[in-house]
């Protein structure tokens, strides 16, 4: 069964258009913006499995430079 989620970041300041087009490349991203607020990057991902979601999160995601903090939201 699919697992869909956003994942919600917080950025270097000055690394949000550069990470934006990293997190566009990922095959399991479906839609990505940059928004004002609490977070500076909101990611919409689909996985094959919730068991996906948490390697993409953390050696994916987080992984990249400029990645300060994440908190993924599930869609139930």
């Amino acid at each position: 069964m699919t697992t869909e989620a956003y994942i919600l970041l917080n950025i270097v300041l000055g690394k949000e258009k550069e990470l934006l087009e990293q997190l566009k490349l990922l095959e399991e991203t479906k839609e990505c913006w940059i928004v004002m607020g609490s977070f500076d990057i909101i990611c919409h991902v689909l996985v094959d499995s919730a068991k996906e979601l948490r390697p993409l999160v953390t050696n994916k995601i987080r992984a990249l430079d400029g990645v300060r903090q994440s908190m993924t939201v599930i869609v139930v």
